[in-house]
């Protein structure tokens, strides 16, 4: 019994110590989201790729004045170099209990939350990446 435990230790020391998989690296990537010119807040971008290989999805949300940054892995780590559609989500409030949460119904047009009919693209490229503009339709 005794060995049995030891080989269990060790069994389990190792399999502690494997890795998986190596992330990809991501580049930074920002950018505005603006309605009718004007800035949007708590809308969400998501940068769904051509390849279908990036889980997570990289992602993030506008501040008050429409500028996001994306997330991939790490806060504020960018994109995976490469091809991407991107959607666009902003949903209206609703009180849950004592706070208002974006959660409602979908504020944008369909072509910008739907990945197969989205007009907006984006290559991450290795290094430094232009900020975004994304001017939506209601």
């Amino acid at each position: 019994m005794r060995q049995f435990a030891g080989y269990l230790l060790i069994l389990c020391i190792c399999t502690g110590c494997s890795s998986g998989p190596a992330r990809p690296v991501c580049y930074p990537i920002s950018g505005k989201v603006l309605l009718n010119k004007q800035p949007i807040a708590e809308a969400q971008i998501t940068f769904h790729p051509k390849s279908g290989e990036v889980t997570p999805l990289p992602s993030g949300f506008t501040d008050e004045t429409g500028q996001f940054t994306i997330t991939t892995w790490a806060t504020n780590d960018g994109a995976p170099a490469g091809e991407y559609v991107i959607t666009i989500s902003w949903k209206a409030q609703v009180v849950m209990g004592e706070e208002k949460v974006r959660s409602g119904r979908q504020l944008l047009a369909v072509e910008n939350t739907d990945p197969k009919r989205s007009p907006w693209k984006c290559t991450v490229k290795e290094g430094e990446n232009p900020p975004l503009v994304f001017d939506v339709k209601k």
